[in-house]
């Protein structure tokens, strides 16, 4: 950190020069409204975090909020319902596209990534709000679908 970019590389818009490393918040700060998968492609859990606290503010208060467990509940199900929209309205969507449906298995594909982008954004967060570590809860996962892969149960 510290170091400065020349003139020639990306870094410098309208003459403005910026550290090599920005934080990612600090990048997110800058170009909130437009961010990019290449803006968080190496964000760790505690920067996600950092920016649903940069959005959404600190962790709630009150019997309501998403500090209690059923206020998590109806949020994510308001997100799961926006998910089961879009499965009514665009069916079965595969993802090569087939002539004259390219538009339209565009349109779904977005709006997938952004209520998926939805729910794994806002559950790091309210896991946070829950009191929950982020890092456990995903390691406790990780072990949780790895053994139930393993077992072959039918899904």
């Amino acid at each position: 950190m510290g170091e400065i970019f020349g003139p020639e590389d990306p870094a410098v818009k309208d003459g403005t020069f910026r550290p090599i490393e920005e934080p990612l918040d600090v990048r997110l700060r800058r170009i909130a409204t437009d961010v990019t998968a290449d803006d968080i492609k190496d964000a760790t859990l505690e920067e996600i975090l950092n920016l649903g606290r940069f959005i959404w503010g600190p962790r709630p208060v009150g019997p309501d909020s998403t500090a209690q467990l059923p206020g998590v509940v109806v949020r994510m199900m308001v997100t799961v319902g926006d998910l089961a929209r879009i499965a009514r309205t665009y069916g079965s969507v595969h993802w090569k596209p087939i002539q004259g449906e390219l538009e339209k298995r565009s349109d779904a594909r977005n709006e997938i990534k952004k209520e998926l982008g939805n729910l794994i954004l806002s559950a790091v967060r309210w896991a946070d709000d829950l009191g929950l570590s982020v890092n456990e809860c995903v390691a406790r996962a990780v072990v949780a679908q790895y053994a139930f892969a393993e077992s072959r149960r039918p899904r």
